[in-house]
């Protein structure tokens, strides 16, 4: 795999590499918390045919945008070679905040640069992804994206927890749309 671009994002501290893969045109923003390197792939998907034969679906009612969409993944980086073997990742304290709150900044710098209509990604659910997790992963993305609001309670001391705060921007509006043991997230613009 070829790096077409390797550019650091000042305003946004973060490294944005382009390169290709199957086809279409990928772009990597690097980050580092805690000890580890992250890294968040976006790809360009310029037509629903191809959205679709991924496995993604649009929410009922609502057209493929104009302007694309970005799939998104993301993992603990540990080389090129590995970029197809997507994990889950587990986190301790606050780390898992910080990921997402990085996460986000890199689809922020994304949607600045390159104007496209919204994000597309998955969620796997199920006891094997939700092994030795507090909260299932769905639930998390389904705070984060604002499709959740509900009180949380603390485990231990059965105290409430504040409301979970979207971390999307209003003019964005997040959907979901549930597969065979995935939920599809889609954040429209």
């Amino acid at each position: 795999m070829r790096i077409e671009e390797d550019i650091y994002l000042e305003n946004y501290e973060i490294r944005r590499k382009r390169f290709i893969y199957d086809r279409r045109i990928h772009y990597s923003y690097a980050f580092v918390v805690g000890n580890e390197n992250y890294t968040v792939i976006v790809g360009k998907l310029m037509d629903e045919q191809t959205f679709t034969r991924i496995g993604y679906r649009m929410p009922a009612g609502i057209s493929f945008p104009v302007n694309g969409l970005a799939e998104v993944c993301f993992d603990v980086f540990d080389g090129l070679e590995c970029l197809g073997d997507f994990r889950h990742i587990s986190f301790a304290g606050l780390g898992s905040a910080v990921v997402f709150k990085s996460v986000f900044l890199a689809l922020m710098a994304h949607h600045e640069s390159f104007f496209i209509g919204g994000f597309v990604f998955q969620a796997a659910s199920g006891e094997i992804v939700d092994r030795n997790r507090p909260t299932p992963l769905e639930e998390i993305y389904d705070a984060l994206l604002g499709l959740k609001n509900e009180l949380r309670y603390n485990r231990r001391t059965g105290l409430s927890k504040k409301a979970p705060q979207p971390l999307i921007p209003e003019c964005f509006r997040a959907y979901k749309v549930v597969t065979t043991g995935r939920a599809c997230y889609v954040v429209l613009r």
